[in-house]
C-alpha cells in the first residue's frame, strides 16, 4: 500500500520558517549528473563521497595519518582558491571564501549476513536476529562560484542571462570554470562521484535513510520523526505534548540534536589519538555529524593572529583583575595562544575552518549527553530549536541556527575521524563478529586460491580462558556449510590433542566425523612421516627430525646421529620399505647402522602406542584419509603428556614419553596436511605451540606444503615466541590476538606489526572486572565488568549469599587480514553453541 503523503499534516505550533524552508523534508531541487546538486534555496554544490579509512583501528601512527591526509589536502587546496589581497583582513575577504559541508551520517541497520551458501546464511540469521549493524557514509559538498558567461566570451554571456531570465539562478555553464578547479581538488585525493542513492540515504538521515518526507514534532530537548500521518495521529491522540504517555507507535522514532559548543583538548598535532572527536561520538551512537565552515587561508589566520594578539592578552588580564580567571589559568590560556601562533607561522600552516557550525544527531531521546571516555566534546542540546537544528544539518540547507559558531583549525576537522571505519576481512565467509568500534560484519574466507601467493598459515593467540577454543569451533562449523570451487564441500580436520577436552557433542550436532585419537594409534604407522610425505627427501628429513627431537637414545647430543639415520632411512626406502621402523630394522639386517643407534628406537617402538603411530613397522597399514567435510580428533581415552608450555627448555626438560606427544601432534598436523592435499582443505591444531617448538625447518616445511597444496593450516596457541626467535614470521599472513599476558601480547603486537597504541597493549592483558577491594565472605557485592578487557565479560554480584554471573560481552580479538588490515573484534559464537560446549 503506499505511504500517506506526510506533507498535509502539519503540527499547530510548527514554525513558520520551517514550514517553507521543508517541503518535503528535503532542500534539493535537482540531482545533476557527476555529484552536481542545485538545492531549492539555488546556486550549485559539488558533492563527492569521502573514502572511509580506517583510522582509530590503524595498524600505526603512519597508517593512521595517511587514512586522514585526504580530507587534510582537500582543505587545503581549497583555501588555495581564495585570492589573496594585499590586506589580509577576515572581515574584507570572508566573502571569498569557499563555503562547505560534512555530512557524516552512521546508520543502524538489521545485520545481513554474507553466509558461504544459503545453509549457512540461514544458521546466521537465526542466531543473530537481534544484531545490528551500522551503514556509514561520508559526503562533502563544496558551494561553487558562478561566472558570468563562463569563460565563452560576450555572446556566451547574452546567453546567460537570457537562460538565468527564463529558469532562475545563474546557468550551469557559469559555474563550470570553478566546477573543474574543485573537481580537480577532489580527484587528487581520491574522492568519489556518489550515486544518487547515496545522496538521498544522506538526506534522509534523520529518518533511518528511508525517505525524508516525513512528519516531524520537535519538544524542547529532542523531536519526533513519524513515518507518516497514521503514526502522527497516533501521537496527537496520546497527547502530543507528552512523549513520556504514548504508547509504542509504530513507524515512530525520537531525535536528540546537540551542538559542539567546543573541545576538551588544546591545539594538538592529529597523530593524538585525543584528536578523534568524531570517532567517539560515532562510538557513543552518533546518527549523524554535520560540519558546515568556511575555509580561510593559513596567511589569513595568521595575520587575524597578530592584529588580535593584544586585545586577546588584555581581555585575559582583565579577567584575572577581576577575579574571573586564577593565575594557572592565564598560564594555560598564554600557553594556547603561543602554541596556535607557532603552529600558523610555519610555512606548512593548515587553512582555517572559520563560522563553523558543528552539529550531532543522536537517535532517541537522550537525557544525559555521553561525551565518550576521553570527553573530546563539549556537548549541548540545541533547546527550543530542535526542528531547527535538523534542517540546518540537511545537506544544502541556507539555515545557520547553531548558537556558537567556532573557528578552528582544519585539523580538527581532517584528524577528528569523521572518515573512519574499520575495513577488514574479507567479502563473505566464516562469520568472526562485529567490529568494537563501529558494527562492521567480519568474514574470513575459505577460498585459499584467492590468496594463493600468501602464506595460508593462521594464527591465532589467547591465554586460557581467552575463548580461543570456541572460536576454533564456531570456525570450523561455518566452514563445513561452504564449498569449495568446484562445488564440493571444504575437507577439515581439527586436531585437539588436550586431555579433558571433548567437542563431539556440537561437533556431531552439526554432522561432522568424530575419531578418537586411540582408534587411529591402532594402526601401526597410521602417522609415519615416510608414509605420507610428498617425497622421499622430505619423508627422511621429518623422520630424522622427529627421532632427534625425541631423544630415544638419552644422549646430550642427539644430533649426532643425524648422519647415520638419514643414510639408513635411505637405505631402507630404496630397499622397498614404506615405514620408519621398518627401514631401520631393514638397514641394522645389512649393516648399514649399528645397532647403538637402533636398538633404542625399536626397543622403545615395542613399549609406547604413540611412538608405535609415528615410528611403523607394518606395510599393511592404509594411508590416512579424510573424507569431504569435518573430522573432529580427540584424545579420547589415550593419555597425551604434554609438558608445561610455560617451563623453560620445554624439550630439553621434558620426559620421553612427553616428547612423544609433541612428535605425535607435530606428525598428525604433516600427515593431515598431506590427506587434504588439493582439496583446499583446512586444518586447524589447538596447543599450537607444541608444534612451535620443532624449529625453522619444520614449519618452513608446513608453510611450502600447505601453500603448494592449497590447504590452510589455523594455529591455535599460548605462545606465538617461538616462531618469532626462530625467525619465522613471514610464514603467519594472518591471525587473531585474543587476551594474553604482557610478554606473549608484546610478540603478538609484533609479529602482526601492530603498534601499541592507546594502551592496546594493557587492554590485551586487562583482567575481565572492575576491581571493588576486599569483601568478606557474607557481604554482599557487585563486580562490573571491565570493559577495556578483550576477555569475555560477566556481570557478578552476591546477593543474601546467591551469586549470579550475566554474560554482558563476548571476547574481543585484534583480527588481521591477509592484506594486514586489522580490526578491534567482537568474537560472536552463538549462545546455543556457547551453552553445549559449557554442558560438555
Amino acid at each position: 500500500m503506499a505511504r500517506k503523503s506526510s506533507q498535509a499534516f502539519e503540527w499547530e505550533h510548527a514554525p513558520d520558517r520551517i514550514r517553507k524552508l521543508a517541503g518535503s523534508g528535503s532542500h534539493i531541487r535537482t540531482l545533476l549528473p557527476n555529484g552536481l546538486v542545485i538545492p531549492r534555496t539555488g546556486g550549485v554544490y559539488l558533492t563527492r563521497k569521502v573514502p572511509l579509512q580506517p583510522v582509530d583501528n590503524a595498524k600505526t601512527t603512519t597508517a593512521k595519518m595517511e587514512s586522514l591526509q585526504p580530507l587534510f589536502e582537500v582543505l587545503d587546496e581549497l583555501s588555495s582558491l581564495v585570492p589573496i589581497s594585499g590586506i589580509k583582513s577576515r572581515n574584507m575577504m570572508r566573502k571569498n571564501y569557499r563555503k562547505y559541508e560534512l555530512l557524516g551520517v552512521n546508520i543502524p541497520e538489521i545485520f545481513n549476513p554474507h553466509g558461504a551458501s544459503l545453509q549457512h546464511k540461514q544458521l546466521l540469521k537465526e542466531q543473530y536476529s537481534d544484531l545490528r549493524t551500522d551503514r556509514r557514509l561520508l559526503l562533502m559538498s563544496v558551494k561553487l562560484s558562478d561566472s558570468f558567461g563562463g569563460d565563452q566570451g560576450f555572446g556566451k554571456a547574452v546567453e546567460s542571462v537570457v537562460e538565468s531570465m527564463i529558469y532562475g539562478g545563474a546557468p550551469l555553464s557559469d559555474y563550470e570554470p570553478d566546477r573543474e578547479k574543485v573537481e580537480s581538488i577532489f580527484a587528487s585525493a581520491g574522492f568519489q562521484v556518489p550515486t544518487a542513492e547515496e545522496i538521498k540515504f544522506a538526506d534522509s538521515f534523520f529518518n533511518h535513510g528511508k525517505h525524508a518526507n516525513v512528519v516531524r514534532l520537535p519538544h524542547s530537548k529532542h523531536m519526533h520523526i513519524f513515518d507518516g500521518e497514521d503514526s502522527a495521529r497516533m501521537a496527537e491522540r496520546a497527547g502530543k505534548e507528552d512523549c513520556t504517555k504514548w504508547p509504542d507507535i509504530p513507524g515512530h522514532h525520537a531525535l536528540t540534536i546537540a551542538s559542539v559548543n567546543g573541545f576538551d583538548f588544546d591545539f594538538i598535532e592529529p597523530e593524538d589519538s585525543a584528536s578523534q572527536w568524531a570517532t567517539e561520538l560515532y562510538r557513543d551512537d552518533a546518527l549523524a555529524i554535520s560540519i558546515k565552515g568556511s575555509i580561510e587561508p593559513a596567511e589569513v589566520t595568521r595575520a587575524e593572529l597578530r592584529r588580535r594578539r593584544s586585545q586577546y592578552i588584555s581581555d585575559i588580564e582583565e579577567r584575572v583583575a577581576s577575579g574571573k580567571m586564577d593565575k594557572a589559568e592565564q598560564e594555560e590560556h598564554l600557553t594556547l595562544l603561543e602554541d596556535v601562533e607557532s603552529a600558523y607561522a610555519r610555512k606548512d600552516a593548515p587553512a582555517s575552518s572559520v563560522d563553523t557550525s558543528i552539529l550531532v544527531a543522536f537517535d532517541g531521546v537522550v537525557d544525559r549527553l555521553k561525551t565518550g571516555k576521553s570527553a573530546m566534546t563539549d556537548l549541548r542540546t540545541v533547546d527550543d530549536l530542535q526542528a531547527e537544528a535538523l534542517e540546518e544539518m540537511l545537506p544544502y540547507s541556507p539555515l545557520t541556527v547553531n548558537p556558537l559558531l567556532q573557528d578552528l583549525p582544519a585539523q580538527t576537522i581532517a584528524g577528528s575521524g569523521i572518515n573512519g571505519l574499520t575495513q577488514a576481512g574479507d567479502p563473505s565467509g566464516a562469520f568472526i563478529g562485529m567490529t568494537e568500534s563501529d558494527n562492521q560484519a567480519l568474514y574470513e574466507t575459505a577460498d585459499v586460491k584467492a590468496y594463493k601467493h600468501k602464506e595460508p598459515i593462521i594464527a591465532t593467540i589467547g591465554n586460557t580462558g581467552s575463548g580461543k577454543s570456541m572460536f576454533m569451533v564456531w570456525k570450523s562449523i561455518q566452514f563445513d556449510m561452504a564449498c569449495t570451487r568446484e562445488g564440493k564441500k571444504i575437507p577439515q580436520v581439527v586436531i585437539d590433542p588436550k586431555m579433558n577436552s571433548d567437542y563431539s557433542e556440537v561437533y556431531e550436532f552439526f554432522g561432522a566425523q568424530v575419531v578418537s585419537l586411540d582408534t587411529l594409534l591402532s594402526n601401526d604407522g597410521i602417522f609415519d612421516p615416510l608414509r605420507f610425505a610428498q617425497t622421499t627427501d622430505a619423508g627422511i628429513a621429518l623422520a630424522v627430525s622427529m627421532l632427534i627431537s625425541i631423544n630415544p637414545w638419552g644422549i646430550s647430543n642427539p644430533a649426532q646421529h643425524e648422519a647415520k639415520l638419514r643414510e639408513a632411512l635411505l637405505y631402507g626406502v630404496n630397499a622397498g620399505e614404506i615405514c620408519t621402523g621398518a627401514a631401520l630394522r631393514t638397514a641394522l639386517f645389512n649393516q648399514r647402522i649399528h645397532q647403538e643407534i637402533v636398538g633404542p628406537i625399536l626397543d622403545y617402538r615395542a613399549t609406547s602406542v604413540m611412538f608405535q603411530a609415528i615410528v611403523g613397522e607394518s606395510p599393511s597399514t592404509e594411508a590416512l584419509r579424510f573424507h569431504d567435510g569435518l573430522t573432529y580428533i580427540r584424545t579420547g581415552q589415550q593419555y597425551i603428556d604434554l609438558p608445561d608450555p610455560q617451563q623453560k627448555d620445554t624439550i630439553k626438560n621434558s620426559v620421553i614419553e612427553q616428547k612423544v606427544a609433541m612428535a605425535l601432534v607435530r606428525m598428525m598436523v604433516f600427515g593431515s596436511l598431506m590427506a587434504l592435499a588439493n582439496r583446499g582443505g583446512k586444518v586447524y591444531l589447538d596447543e599450537a605451540w607444541v608444534f612451535l617448538l620443532a624449529g625453522t625447518q619444520e614449519l618452513q616445511t608446513v608453510a611450502r606444503t600447505a601453500r603448494s597444496m592449497e590447504v590452510t593450516f589455523d594455529m591455535f596457541s599460548q605462545t606465538m615466541a617461538d616462531v618469532v626467535q626462530a625467525g619465522l614470521r613471514q610464514y603467519i599472513t594472518r591471525g587473531y590476538i585474543l587476551s594474553s599476558g604482557k610478554d606473549e601480547a608484546k610478540v603478538a603486537l609484533d609479529l602482526f606489526g601492530i603498534e601499541d597504541r592507546d594502551g592496546l597493549l594493557n587492554r590485551l592483558t586487562a583482567k575481565s572486572e572492575v576491581p571493588v577491594g576486599a569483601v568478606s565472605a557474607e557481604e554482599d557485592y557487585e563486580k562490573p565488568p571491565n570493559y577495556d578487557s578483550f576477555k569475555p565479560l560477566f556481570f557478578e554480584e552476591r546477593r543474601r549469599g546467591i551469586v549470579r554471573k550475566t554474560f554482558k560481552r563476548a571476547p574481543l580479538a585484534i583480527a588481521v587480514d591477509f592484506s594486514g588490515k586489522m580490526a578491534i573484534t567482537e568474537l560472536m559464537v552463538p549462545p546455543d553453541i556457547v551453552r553445549m560446549m559449557d554442558q560438555r
